[in-house]
This record gives structure tokens, C-alpha cells and sequence, in this order.
């Protein structure tokens, strides 16, 4: 069993009641294999063999993986005080810093090989939506939005851990969520008084279907029209689709991408969806949404003629989510770039669920957290807490 297996005992598939206070865990990026650590009350405990140190006041301490265990020395006297069983070391206390990083959590540090470790932020699950919505949302916008976003994250959350097996679990070594958009964005520091109030207030509050949570999408701008997810990824829960007036509010509603086909090539090759003996012609949009999102684009070889197929979002994968940042685009020949192509689209996102610009436009004209998940997920119910 991990150890989140242990601290997360609440994960029924059939049921949709919401976490409370247990632990999940957010892998923070990795670490040098000797870490420095600062702080009060410091306690460091091996999963498999209880408490390791039990500070008192202020310390520090630097902590070595050697390849199978962790070594643990006193920073100021370099005497070493003990070491784990295993490459799994726990710890909490106050005014953390790892490496000069804060961290208001207690964490995990898994040693991997190669001269690295992996730094696990294990925090209460509710701290953790509102560090998600704190992250998604500049701080000044209308507090319903805040709830919509502490809903659909929350809901996002739930199903992710539900889905996620036991021995996929112990593969990652017991953490759930990356703390970046592989996941949700996630930032301890930006859990700020409206986010939190806003997790506070919708805490229990998820999103379902026939009883069970659903993996509630969203995104930043969709450029007027919401997609299925099946539309996007070609399956996923089904929310219905929504139309927004909203989205030009966003000061960076319409971009302009220029890529030469080299840039292209390359980076298509380097995801391996186009075989290394390729000399990329041309691209073109295949097929639409009904948004008018590019679901599919032909890239054709110069060498043989032939013509592949790409996805639209694998192409903003290979190109970069914030470089081509929607489906949602026209291609030409680039004028600027006479190997290449420029990209000219609207929208910021895959462009399934809820609208975070269109939320906001929503929620300043005078509509409650309800309305705008209704708004977005017409198919979807929201329980009660």
C-alpha cells in the first residue's frame, strides 16, 4: 500500500461525497539530490520506520540521497543525526523552505536515480482547490467566478483521484496531481483570500452525472463557442456546449503566430508524430467543430507526397500550448516567413467546459456561480453540500 493509499481512504468509485481533510499530493518538480532544508519545528519520518528527527525551534538541515536512502546532517555542526530505510523521506513544520523554496505544507521527497529527487507537496484537500483557484484567476475578479472555477476544479480533482488505480499510484510513487496544466495549475502562495473563501464556501460542491463526478474541464478564453470535450480529445464526459458574448473582453482574445516549416518539422518530429525521413510542404485544416475549432490538419512530405494527419491539439502539444494557444485558428502562407506559415486565431485553450473569460463577462453582468456552471456544463447538476 502507498501512502497516500493510507491517507486517502475515502476514493469509492461509486461514490460522489467530496474529500475533507485528507491529504493529496502535488508533485513540485524536482530537487538535487543533497536538498537543503530550513525551519521551526521540523519533523522528518521514515514511512517504514517512524520518527526520524523531532526539532525544536529554529533549524536546518541537508539532506543527501545516496541512491537507495537519505542521510540527514545537522547544516550548522555537519553531524549526522540519522538515516531512512528507504528512498521515501516525510516531513512537516513551520516557515519551511526546501532549497530556498517556501513550502506551507508538509511534503514527501522520493529519491529517483541519476542524481535527482522528486519534492511532493502533501496538503489538505480543500487548501488544495484553493491554491488551484488562486493560481487559475487574477485575484481582482468577482468572487462567483472564483466559486464557479472552486466547483469545476474540485469536480476535476475528485475524478481524476477516483480514476487513478492503485498500481498507477504506486508507479508515481503516491502523488495524484502535477501541479502545472498537465493537471491544474497549482500555487500555495496564490491561495489568497478569495480563493479560499471561495473553496470555503462550495466546500462538498462538485459537478455530476447520474450521481457520479465528473471531470470537469476548463480553459481561459473559448473565443466565443465551447466544444464537447469529445470534440477535442474524441471521448470524455459529455457537458453540452455553450456560446459567449464575453470573450473579446480578454485584452489577448486574437493572436498571430508565424512558424517557418522547418520550426514545424521539427518540433511535430521531436513528439514523434512525424517520422524522422520528413521534409514538411504544406499544412492545411482538414476539419472543423462546430465552434470552428481545426480538429484536424494535413501536414503533406515533399519528399514522397504523401499527406499525415494531426490533430489540432496535438499540434498546439508540439508547437506549445501558449505559443498556439487554440485550435480555434486560420493558417497561410506567412508573408514574413517565405518557408512557413502564420497562424491567426482567437480564444486561449482547448475550449471544452467553462470559460474563465466568458465567467467573468457572466458574472459582471450580474450572474451567480450557478447560472455560469449551468451556463457551461448544461447537461451536468451540481450537488449540495
Amino acid at each position: 500500500m502507498t501512502a497516500d493509499a493510507a491517507i486517502a481512504p475515502n476514493l469509492s468509485h461509486g461514490s460522489s461525497a467530496p474529500l475533507r481533510e485528507e491529504l493529496v499530493s502535488i508533485r513540485r518538480g524536482q530537487l538535487r539530490d543533497e536538498v537543503s532544508l530550513v525551519g521551526e519545528e521540523i519533523q522528518l519520518r521514515d514511512p517504514a520506520g517512524g520518527t526520524l528527527v523531532n526539532g525544536r525551534g529554529l533549524s536546518s538541515y541537508a539532506l543527501s540521497f545516496d541512491g537507495s536512502r537519505w542521510a540527514i546532517r545537522e547544516k550548522t555542526s555537519g553531524r549526522q543525526v540519522a538515516v531512512s530505510s528507504g528512498r521515501t523521506l516525510e516531513g512537516s513544520g513551520l516557515l519551511l523552505r526546501i532549497d530556498l523554496r517556501p513550502l506551507r505544507s508538509s511534503f514527501r521527497l522520493i529519491g529517483r536515480l541519476k542524481g535527482r529527487a522528486e519534492l511532493v507537496a502533501l496538503v489538505p484537500f480543500e487548501q488544495y482547490i484553493a491554491g488551484v483557484v488562486g493560481a487559475e484567476l487574477p485575484k481582482e475578479w468577482p468572487l462567483e467566478v472564483f466559486k464557479a472555477q472552486a466547483i469545476a476544479a474540485r469536480s476535476f480533482a475528485l475524478a481524476k483521484m477516483r480514476g487513478t488505480s492503485a498500481q498507477a499510484l504506486e508507479k508515481k510513487r503516491g502523488w495524484f496531481f502535477e501541479g502545472t496544466t498537465s493537471d491544474q495549475m497549482f500555487d500555495d502562495d496564490r491561495g489568497h483570500e478569495r480563493a479560499v473563501q471561495a473553496a470555503r464556501e462550495t466546500a462538498g460542491m462538485t459537478l455530476v452525472e447520474d450521481g457520479q463526478v465528473v471531470s470537469a474541464h476548463y480553459h481561459s478564453d473559448c473565443g466565443g463557442q465551447t466544444d464537447e470535450p469529445a470534440t477535442v480529445w474524441g471521448g470524455g464526459p459529455r457537458f453540452g456546449a455553450a456560446r459567449d458574448a464575453g470573450c473579446p473582453l480578454n485584452p489577448r482574445a486574437k493572436w498571430r503566430l508565424v512558424r517557418s516549416f522547418q520550426e514545424i518539422q521539427a518540433a511535430l518530429q521531436l513528439k514523434q508524430i512525424l517520422p524522422t525521413r520528413f521534409q514538411l510542404a504544406s499544412l492545411q485544416v482538414t476539419s472543423r467543430s462546430a465552434a470552428g475549432r481545426a480538429l484536424s490538419v494535413a501536414v503533406v512530405d515533399a519528399l514522397s507526397g504523401r499527406s499525415f494527419s494531426v490533430t489540432g491539439e496535438r499540434l498546439r502539444e508540439a508547437l506549445g500550448f501558449s505559443a498556439l494557444r487554440s485550435t480555434l485558428f486560420e493558417v497561410k502562407r506567412s508573408a514574413s516567413e517565405p518557408t512557413g506559415v502564420e497562424f491567426t486565431g482567437r480564444g486561449f485553450g482547448h475550449g471544452s467546459g467553462l470559460c474563465q473569460w466568458g465567467a467573468r463577462s457572466l458574472a459582471l453582468s450580474g450572474k451567480g456561480y450557478r447560472e455560469i456552471l449551468s451556463h457551461y456544463y448544461p447537461r451536468l447538476q451540481i450537488t449540495e453540500r
